[in-house]
């Protein structure tokens, strides 16, 4: 029984070992991740969106894009039945922004610039109403 005790506190002492501070922060905030280009190449094909595209790590790949359309739909019928305005959802978007955007392990930078903010939050609304 000792030896089990000895063996989990060790145990524990690894596993449970502070990060430092910044690498905390960074778990706390991705919780979207992109697979590894090392995994990926195992089934590549695993791994590809065949019909639409979720978020922005396959956003604009042409064949996804007929999906697109869909979704457009599906966002103008849910936001009109939700008796909200489009500025609504926005503005729920935009006071989460930073979350958002620090939610994505790999967030490419035509997404983080001052002119790309409406294009995020766009693609935020008609994936999170597709996804509902």
């Amino acid at each position: 029984m000792r030896e089990i005790e000895e063996l989990a506190t060790m145990v524990a002492k690894h596993v449970m070992r502070n990060e430092g501070e910044e690498g905390v922060e960074l778990w706390k905030q991705h919780s979207i991740y992109k697979v590894p280009a090392h995994i990926a190449a195992v089934n590549a094909e695993a791994f590809t969106p065949k019909v639409v595209s979720m978020a922005r790590y396959h956003h604009g790949q042409d064949l996804l894009k007929p999906m697109e359309v869909h979704k457009q739909r599906a966002a103008r019928v849910f936001i009109q039945n939700s008796k909200k305005s489009t500025k609504d959802f926005i503005k729920a978007l935009w006071e989460v922004l930073p979350e958002l955007m620090a939610s994505y392990s790999q967030l490419d930078h035509i997404w983080m610039g001052e002119n790309s903010k409406g294009r995020f939050l766009e693609l935020m609304l008609i994936d999170g109403i597709a996804i509902t």
